[in-house]
């Protein structure tokens, strides 16, 4: 995997996003136990991500956003802009589903829990 995370790095420098990515998930699933090519793999979906949400394609940024929950499915940050774009994308009851496991993982979010109270009271 050393030499595939070089490869990685080396792709990502040139500016190679989308080939970096593959070669950084070919690292980890060679070397799954590896923390640092998993660091790359997040960094890489979420850029991409981003980039797409930034743009406006919607769609695509889910395909990106939804990798990377299934990568760190504890993070509140991600199942939130993951809550952001099924809104955008008009899937009420994903982006509502979104924002509620956002709001398990960070119960302190009060701003996303007062506005869950509001659309999806619990019964």
């Amino acid at each position: 995997p050393l030499p595939l995370k070089k490869l990685g790095e080396t792709q990502k420098t040139a500016g190679l996003e989308k080939e970096a990515l593959e070669t950084f998930k070919e690292a980890s699933r060679l070397d799954p136990a590896d923390s640092q090519v998993a660091g790359r793999i997040l960094e890489a979906l979420l850029h991409f991500g981003e980039a797409l949400y930034d743009l406006g394609d919607f769609s695509s940024s889910l395909l990106f956003y939804d990798e990377a929950v299934r990568f760190v499915p504890s993070d509140a940050a991600l199942w939130k802009k993951l809550g952001w774009i099924h809104y955008k994308l008009g899937n009420t009851q994903k982006y509502i589903d979104s924002f509620k496991e956002s709001y398990r993982l960070n119960p302190n979010d009060t701003e996303l829990g007062q506005w869950l109270k509001s659309v999806a009271p619990s019964p």
